[in-house]
């Protein structure tokens, strides 16, 4: 299970075969931005979590609080 944002964000986009910047670009933003994101140093804002959630096929719920099971991936 994924505790915090950011390894869901880094699982879910592992999951998909993505690097750290195809997945930045692809959400419009900076590498260094999606590294923040994945470290939990900050957090996306409402239009980037709708952006990340699409590119990775997960619902926005999941990125926020994970469900207990995963199964959202």
């Amino acid at each position: 299970m994924y505790t915090t944002m950011g390894e869901r964000i880094a699982s879910a986009r592992k999951s998909k075969s993505l690097s750290v910047s195809q997945l930045a670009r692809r959400v419009g933003v900076k590498v260094a931005t999606l590294n923040n994101w994945e470290a939990d140093h900050t957090e996306p804002r409402a239009n980037k979590l709708h952006s990340i959630s699409g590119v990775l096929s997960v619902s926005v719920i999941w990125l926020l609080e994970s469900t207990a099971d995963g199964s959202s991936l």
